[in-house]
């Protein structure tokens, strides 16, 4: 049976490489749902901000009729005003619906990040570990071969002292 030869050396090379292409892949994933999560907070604000105008405009309203100073006119213009209202805010929550599903898809994405970086640091441990093993049995079968040639040369010395005596 033929064993391959590995180059240890080159092999964790490439992982390095892979782990640091998943390492700035998760880092680029992180600052893209960073801004995702600022532009769900913006969607927020604006929509929140609509509906703080349009409670400010009812209680206008409210206050200029009970102050009796609310003609036909203005009653049809701020009618049509908090119509517009309505609008801008079903708009902004509508935004603020997409901004949160972007920013969910987002998340998806960056965990998938998180585990490709966690294989790569796996698959790189590994490799340093398989490393580690075939250093030692290189170094084991170097004892080995030094211990039988001392053997050898002990056998040798004993045997040619043997013959030198006899």
């Amino acid at each position: 049976m033929a064993t391959a030869m590995i180059d240890w050396q080159l092999l964790i090379g490439v992982r390095e490489r892979r782990r640091d292409a998943a390492r700035a892949g998760m880092q680029q994933e992180q600052r893209v749902a960073a801004a995702c999560a600022q532009q769900v907070q913006q969607a927020e604000a604006d929509w929140r901000a609509q509906l703080a105008a349009r409670s400010a405009h009812a209680q206008a309203l409210r206050d200029s009729v009970s102050g009796g100073g609310a003609s036909v006119e203005a009653l049809r213009q701020s009618g049509a005003w908090h119509g517009a209202l309505g609008a801008r805010i079903a708009a902004r929550a509508q935004a603020l619906v997409q901004a949160q599903r972007r920013f969910a898809q987002q998340q998806a994405v960056l965990a998938q990040a998180r585990r490709a970086l966690l294989k790569a640091d796996a698959e790189l441990e590994q490799a340093c570990k398989m490393q580690q093993r075939r250093r030692r049995e290189q170094l084991r079968i170097v004892e080995l071969r030094i211990e039988d040639a001392l053997e050898e040369t002990g056998t040798q010395a004993w045997d040619a002292r043997r013959r030198e005596m006899a």
